[in-house]
């Protein structure tokens, strides 16, 4: 069992998502909270994370939640000033072992080998929480994640890091998270629609992809669902094949499109190709997925 935070795109959208929490059976019963910012809390199995979780709509960020606490002006956290030093403890006590095996299965393996922090602090001005300095309060805590971390590969990268780090403390909650789930941005990364990227990604994650496997879409359309996969498990090899001529183009420029913007990793191989899936022009027992 694992613990998610969610973030849905506005406030008016928290309830309807809890209710689809509800309807889907994704939330362990009785385990569902809604915190006063809107961030929504609950427990779920990785089987349900993997299956049911990204068929949810309005949700801006998934996280898996690692460290959560009430905060008042009386917490040691803030009553005799910031406490750093609590704030690092939170750190070094993370289960870091359980959260590496969690984004292992839900990257099929590929673990990431960089790492970076976002961190905020919300308070009234005069609050206690406001005394953060929001330099040092980053610095201290990545000092310690420079120790935790580096135990399992990972570096720090301060801009296009595999893992994000989220350290978010308000007057009323202290909050450690690792997003897992992402909406993408609204401009979107290919010029050509498919399927929604949160669909892509769950008939991809279903597949159970591992490295070096050469995966085909053999009615590839707009290639969006072979992109997304791509996207995630960049150690796999991805051929997509389409018979229709103008939805073959359009694949190829959604291609080019997440190659310009960084979506593919540099050398990522993807290819698309004119085929009828009723006679696929490949060598016996030469594709994995």
């Amino acid at each position: 069992m694992v613990w998610l935070a969610i973030t849905a795109d506005s406030w008016d959208s928290v309830w309807k998502v809890k209710r689809q929490l509800e309807e889907l059976g994704i939330a362990s019963p009785g385990s569902v909270s809604i915190h006063g910012d809107g961030k929504i809390f609950l427990e779920t199995s990785m089987e349900i994370l993997l299956e049911r979780v990204v068929c949810l709509s309005m949700v801006e960020r998934v996280f898996l939640c690692v460290h959560r606490e009430g905060l008042h002006e009386e917490h040691a956290i803030c009553h005799l000033g910031p406490n750093y030093k609590l704030l690092q403890e939170w750190i070094y006590a993370i289960d870091w072992r359980e959260v590496f095996r969690v984004i292992d299965v839900i990257h099929g393996g590929h673990r990431p080998e960089t790492w970076m922090l976002d961190s905020k602090r919300h308070g009234a001005k005069g609050s206690p929480m406001r005394a953060f300095d929001r330099l040092e309060m980053q610095q201290k805590v990545r000092d310690v994640l420079h120790e935790v971390l580096s135990a399992y590969g990972c570096s720090h990268h301060p801009y296009n890091a595999g893992l994000m780090v989220y350290v978010f403390l308000s007057a009323s909650l202290a909050f450690v998270g690792i997003p897992i789930l992402h909406r993408r941005v609204k401009q979107g990364y290919f010029p050509h629609k498919g399927l929604h990227h949160s669909l892509c990604w769950g008939l991809a994650s279903v597949a159970r992809l591992q490295d070096r496997e050469l995966v085909l879409d053999p009615m590839a359309g707009k290639g969006v669902v072979l992109l997304e996969a791509a996207a995630w498990w960049p150690q796999c090899h991805f051929l997509g094949l389409e018979l229709v001529s103008e939805q073959l183009v359009q694949a190829v420029e959604n291609l080019r499109y997440a190659n310009e913007r960084g979506v593919l990793p540099c050398g990522q191989a993807v290819g698309f190709a004119r085929a009828d899936c009723r006679k696929l022009p490949l060598a016996a027992k030469c594709v994995d997925v």
